[in-house]
């Protein structure tokens, strides 16, 4: 079940999805097996685990192995994607040294990104600067925002409801 990095475990069936599970999941491991771990998201848990530490190891797969297995019918009202990024109309540099200013995430739409915005689910980069915010960008920002493990990063405002665009 462990792929590529060996602190990161995958759970299959449930790829790319944000739910309130994964809060769930960071409680149960916390709560009831005294474990703490750096990041749940749907279909990925993150934890450190010291190499040659064989019984933690072992702890830690035998936990998340006692999750409650994810119920089918509500994944499917749940899967997300991240958007498809807008069209570049500046270079990064460009737009992230222009003049800029923030503004309601519904004013954004259209407009030219200036600053990188990451939703963590996935972790990465939704938007660059220079990039032009499409409206499934700040759905989907404002969907991770709400969620109990989602947390937007390099927006305006933490709850993503505010986005800095260039200034044209």
């Amino acid at each position: 079940m462990v792929r590529s990095d060996p602190a990161v475990l995958r759970r299959p069936g449930v790829e790319q999805q944000i739910s309130a599970g994964a809060y769930d999941a960071r409680s149960r491991l916390a709560d009831r097996h005294r474990i703490r771990v750096e990041a749940v998201s749907g279909s990925v848990i993150v934890a450190s685990v010291a190499p040659g530490f064989v019984s933690c190891t072992e702890r830690f797969i035998d936990a998340v192995h006692a999750l409650p297995s994810p119920r089918p019918a509500a994944h499917a009202a749940l899967q997300v994607s991240p958007p498809t990024p807008g069209p570049s109309r500046l270079s990064v540099r460009e737009a992230y040294f222009a003049k800029s200013r923030a503004v309601a995430a519904a004013e954004a739409v259209g407009r030219l990104s200036a600053s990188a915005v990451t939703a963590c689910p996935p972790g990465v980069p939704i938007v660059l600067p220079g990039e032009v915010i499409t409206a499934q960008t700040v759905a989907f920002l404002a969907l991770v925002a709400a969620s109990p493990s989602g947390r937007v990063l390099g927006a305006a405002a933490a709850d993503a409801t505010s986005l800095r665009v260039v200034d044209e």
